[in-house]
């Protein structure tokens, strides 16, 4: 079987190739904020406080949060309430 790059990827992930033209996918900030917030189980809510933190105090490009509100929206109204509960002191 083989793996076709590019092909049906999530809202918020690309294809890129490494140095030896191997492919591997990157999440955007947007994508990983939104799976942060929606597993914070996995990861724990200050990892979770971290992150969003650390995208919109730390980085050169702050994260778009028009498009990150519309996705979480997308996933339902608790996914809407976690991103907005992370993302309130960024707003």
């Amino acid at each position: 079987m083989e793996w076709l790059s590019g092909v049906d990827l999530p809202c918020g992930v690309e294809v890129r190739e490494d140095m030896d033209g191997r492919p591997y996918r990157v999440a955007s900030a947007e994508r990983t904020l939104l799976e942060l917030a929606v597993n914070e189980s996995l990861f724990g809510i200050d990892d979770v406080e971290d992150a969003f933190k650390g995208a919109f105090d730390l980085s050169v490009k702050r994260p778009d949060m028009i498009l990150l509100r519309t996705k979480a929206r997308e996933r339902g109204e608790n996914v809407a309430d976690q991103v907005y509960y992370y993302a309130r002191s960024f707003i």
